[in-house]
């Protein structure tokens, strides 16, 4: 039998029965989501490999029935159109030809996440602050949940008691974008993740420091308690390496750190481009390179994020974000350029 031929008729135990289409979705308007359940025509099957989907939008299997007679999906943000099911197949003529069917209706669902944020323009400062993002729509947070503004992934600091809201720091250089999400779920069925992009867009700019540039005048940073983390960002320039504590390089950004008590720091540093940076840890005094570095890596893109920990007593610090341009060697270039932003996490444990 041609390919074609199931599209008009799918012989049963000698009955003919017409098979145009998959029949009519169970709704025309969605939200994201919804489950619904897609019946194969009688004398058809779908095969446990079908694939689903519309023309915008997303559509997750769920399931699929034992008997191939039918598969249930949820709908994600921005579905329009037809639902396509590919490999749609003759129940007793296992010779004939798969072939794909689509529905007689078609199904549109919001466009977006609905979500509200607690700023859409803010700057990555000298401690980057962080902003909340709430979900409408019964949507929920999981603990796998990512918030993202464009493509960017942000830090998730903490998730509300109802897992309607998060609050995320920028991480990485963000310059702004729409707030997208990924593994959230409807409040009314927590098994089922969907995702997509926001309703709201973000802004977001490095600002650079005049004080970080001397020892003098570098901004006091505090890191959180024990099990939280705070975000530093900061830009050039990087023009005074006297203030480096001995250090080489071309020029460095300081930040003091006073604690109160001892403690264990995890640091990672990220940056813009390919320069070569390292992240130095000075005494009270800013003049020695205290044991224990952020700088493993060099030139180019194996040369960060920079990572270490540092385990501190209580007492006065610097933490100082070091630059190595042509000054310390290098070649002019590329990746002798000051990056445009950097940015280092300091979690405590």
């Amino acid at each position: 039998m041609p390919n074609a031929d199931l599209a008009t008729l799918v012989t049963t135990n000698s009955l003919t029965t017409p098979v145009a289409t998959l029949g009519a979705l169970s709704e025309s308007v969605g939200n994201i989501g919804d489950v619904l359940t897609i019946n194969a025509p009688l004398g058809t099957v779908f095969s446990q490999t079908s694939a689903l989907s519309f023309t915008t939008g997303t559509a997750a299997v769920l399931s699929r029935a034992v008997d191939s007679t039918s598969i249930r999906f949820s709908v994600g943000a921005g579905v329009t159109g037809a639902l396509t099911v590919t490999k749609v197949g003759v129940r007793n003529g296992p010779t004939v030809p798969v072939v794909s069917l689509t529905s007689s209706n078609s199904l549109t669902t919001t466009a977006a996440v609905p979500t509200t944020v607690s700023t859409t323009t803010s700057a990555l400062g000298t401690v980057t602050t962080p902003f909340t993002v709430t979900l409408g729509g019964g949507l929920r947070f999981t603990p796998t949940s990512t918030v993202l503004i464009g493509t960017t992934p942000t830090i998730i600091i903490s998730r509300s008691a109802d897992s309607s809201s998060v609050v995320v720091i920028p991480f990485g250089g963000v310059t702004g974008g729409v707030v997208t999400f990924a593994n959230i779920v409807p409040g009314a069925n927590n098994t089922i993740i969907v995702g997509g992009p926001g309703d709201k867009s973000v802004t977001l700019s490095v600002v650079a420091d005049p004080s970080t540039n001397t020892l003098a005048t570098a901004p006091v940073i505090t890191p959180a308690a024990s099990g939280g983390l705070i975000v530093v960002s900061g830009a050039g320039p990087f023009n005074d390496a006297s203030q480096c504590a001995g250090s080489t390089g071309d020029g460095c950004q300081s930040y003091k750190v006073v604690l109160a008590t001892a403690g264990v720091f995890d640091l990672k540093l990220i940056w813009q481009g390919g320069s070569d940076n390292g992240l130095y840890r000075f005494n009270a005094a800013g003049t020695t390179n205290a044991a224990g570095t952020c700088d493993n890596g060099s030139q180019g893109a194996a040369g960060q994020p920079e990572t270490c920990t540092f385990t501190l007593a209580a007492g006065t610090y610097y933490f100082s974000v070091v630059f190595f341009g042509v000054g310390s060697g290098y070649a002019p270039g590329a990746n002798t350029a000051i990056p445009a932003w950097y940015q280092f996490k300091v979690t405590t444990r």
